[in-house]
């Protein structure tokens, strides 16, 4: 089974790139980091187990989480991805620990990105400045 998902933004990311190897589609990204022409192809895995974990701490001794906060850890055979659903935050490594080391490290940095600029957030942004606000308590 092949995708075809066309990405004609300016601000997507190297992680469609990664997106791509995970689920196997073939990606045309728009103008600012490829070339329209620039495609990436992946063959599909077949196997694939999900879970949910709550991770009770970000691993970074300027903040502190309220409550656990709830990842969905997905297992590819060759790669875990780790999935933020309420703030749309991942990342991809090799293993489960990795993959949950390196989305805390990316939340804590969202979180300050954000709270720099709360004042000037978008919808998205200030949704997820939010969330991060009332889970997420510097020390």
């Amino acid at each position: 089974m092949s995708d075809s998902i066309s990405h004609s933004r300016p601000n997507c990311s190297i992680t469609n790139l990664r997106l791509a190897s995970l689920f196997g589609s073939e990606f045309q990204y728009g103008e600012g980091f490829f070339a329209p022409s620039d495609r990436v192809t992946v063959a599909p895995h077949n196997h694939r187990t999900n879970k949910t974990i709550f991770i009770r701490d970000l691993a970074d001794s300027r903040v502190s989480l309220y409550s656990p906060l709830p990842l969905s850890i997905d297992n590819w055979g060759s790669t875990v991805t780790a999935y933020s659903q309420d703030t749309g935050e991942f990342s991809v490594a090799l293993d489960e620990i990795s993959a949950v080391d390196e989305i805390r490290a990316l939340l804590v940095d969202l979180y300050f990105i954000l709270k720099e600029n709360r004042l000037h957030l978008g919808p998205v942004p200030a949704r997820h400045w939010n969330f991060l606000s009332t889970m997420i308590r510097e020390n």
